[in-house]
């Protein structure tokens, strides 16, 4: 997984805690004016947008859940094969990308589907006439009035040539009624809530799978409606129980009316929204003055705790590239790996073609990653590369475990370490070969023990340097490569088994492999040519 993924996958966690936070602060608000929770509810939107940007040394929510994949100690490990052949590393399955392709695809849905409803609606505008603002009970100053008979809904459009639409019924309506309906629209125009709606039109398509941002979307919009409402009951000089009965005399009408679209911005949406906003207009509203302010300080504080990411790493291990401009200490690293007791050739005894996987010609690598505990026991195995369902990776792990292993020292006392371990299994056409150890002049063969740079693995470390676009684009991850050391340990031959992409990584690791002097691996104590597995994790610090 990319490291772009695993911030995505952190914004979204603290992102969701902080919708959590204000969804719980409007649960406390019940009592308060509808433009408080609607301008609290558009505040967490806005966040919503805004992805992690408050630098943080030591300690972020970007630590807590982001696993720290450079703290396993994964060190090199032989190449494990039951014959003598070479095979192709077939591609590795990036699923976040498709993840990232499933997501796009809906977002442009989302994205989409509102700009042709808004198509669609101004076609039904077209038919609309300019209506005369001396015949109409409130005039106010930039704003054009208009009838559509195509509409059974009052609406309001536009920022910077703003317009408000009624429907033919209009005529029918009180001066009251119509004053109330046109003061409530320009509400909408004064305080610009078309850039709220293509706000939670964005988010909402971020967020398409997300329930606490259609939840906070939803009442984001009831909000707003009730704020106008307020802002209405103000200037037309009428009290909540008549506004109210004004909204329901009004849904009546439009009830009865034929209605060919319903805009988002319309004055009643559906009976839900229209109870809501009645049962607001009648309850009696508090001063919460002090807690709303605290309240705000709140959401404040969580939204910069909850926007933060970390300029600063653990320590890396053995087999780690880190940044060429960091100057802090390594991990001191194993002194000598986990060996199998009777040397790799033990595997090898245990080590089974799987017969399912014989019958049908399978053929490749499998990659396991073994941890050995300090008493030599193999605590942990996880597949890296798979061969499919054929048997083989059972059969793999099962020869590791079935293998008596030293364990890993440092400073002369064992240690728990981790090694990576790459099993090929190869058909041969003699049909009693193929669970036979054969030596040749290939460069997979049994040994006794693997090849070591000269130096240690810190040598190794000296030559990783972090590419400079993987590091500005903050590319992280593992590279395994493939590697080819003769008898007398020079680097014959490199392959990369798993890949970070176009970065640069790949690159990176392969000039430090290639530009670090080594030991040939041992058979019966002369050097022989084999390959290895060598895991290099990229983390920035």
């Amino acid at each position: 997984m990319t490291v772009f993924f695993d911030f995505f996958v952190t914004a979204l966690l603290q992102n969701t805690i902080f919708i959590v936070i204000v969804l719980f602060v409007l649960l406390l608000l019940k009592g308060a004016s509808a433009r408080i929770k609607y301008n609290i509810a558009l505040l967490g939107l806005i966040k919503l947008l805004i992805p992690p940007f408050l630098p943080v040394a030591e300690f972020s929510l970007l630590n807590f859940f982001a696993p720290d994949v450079s703290s396993q100690n994964i060190q090199i490990g032989p190449m494990v094969a039951l014959l003598t052949n070479n095979t192709e590393a077939k591609p590795v399955f990036n699923y976040s990308i498709w993840v990232l392709l499933a997501w796009f695809f809906f977002f442009m849905i989302f994205i989409i589907v509102p700009l042709i409803k808004t198509y669609e609606l101004k076609k039904l505008l077209r038919s609309s006439i300019p209506l005369d603002t001396k015949t109409l009970p409130c005039n106010p100053v930039n704003i054009k009035f208009y009838e559509c008979c195509n509409l059974g809904l009052p609406l309001s459009m536009g920022i910077l040539y703003p317009k408000i639409f009624l429907p033919s019924a209009w005529k029918t309506w009180s001066v009251e009624q119509t004053k109330a309906v046109l003061e409530h629209e320009k509400t909408h125009i004064e305080r610009k809530d078309a850039l709220a709606k293509s706000l939670q039109i964005v988010v909402q398509a971020i967020y398409f799978y997300h329930p606490f941002v259609w939840i906070l979307n939803g009442l984001t919009t009831d909000y707003r409606e009730m704020a106008c409402d307020d802002n209405a009951i103000a200037k037309s000089r009428t009290t909540p129980v008549q506004y109210s009965r004004i909204l329901v005399t009004l849904a009546e009408k439009i009830a009865h009316s034929q209605l060919g679209y319903t805009p988002a911005s319309a004055l009643i949406k559906q009976k839900s929204n229209l109870r809501k906003r009645v049962n607001y207009q009648i309850k009696e509203k508090k001063n919460m003055k002090i807690k709303i302010l605290f309240f705000i300080v709140v959401i404040f504080g969580a939204g910069l705790m909850l926007s933060t990411y970390c300029t600063k790493e653990r320590p890396v291990d053995a087999g780690t590239a880190v940044d060429q401009n960091d100057t802090s200490e390594l991990n001191a690293v194993d002194d000598n790996l986990p060996q199998p007791v009777g040397g790799y050739i033990a595997i090898m005894q245990n080590l089974k073609y799987p017969e399912i996987a014989r019958k049908a010609g399978v053929e490749g690598r499998v990659l396991i990653e073994v941890t050995i505990d300090e008493y030599g026991a193999v605590s942990e195995t996880k597949v890296i590369k798979s061969l499919g369902n054929n048997g083989c990776d059972e059969a793999a792990v099962r020869a590791i475990k079935s293998t008596k292993w030293k364990s890993a020292s440092k400073d002369g006392k064992p240690v728990r370490s981790t090694v990576a371990i790459p099993i090929l299994f190869r058909l041969s056409n003699e049909k009693d070969a193929v669970t036979t150890v054969v030596a040749s002049n290939e460069e997979v063969v049994a040994y006794d023990s693997a090849p070591e740079p000269i130096g240690g693995y810190p040598a190794m470390q000296k030559n990783l340097i972090y590419p400079e676009a993987a590091r500005k684009a903050g590319v992280e991850g593992r590279v395994y490569v493939q590697v080819t050391i003769d008898e007398n340990g020079e680097v014959t031959k490199t392959q990369i088994v798993k890949s970070l992409g176009n970065t640069g990584c790949d690159e990176a690791a392969i000039q430090a492999i290639t530009s670090t002097k080594w030991k040939p691996a041992l058979q019966d104590g002369k050097p022989v040519k084999v390959s290895v597995g060598i895991p290099i994790v990229f983390k920035l610090k």
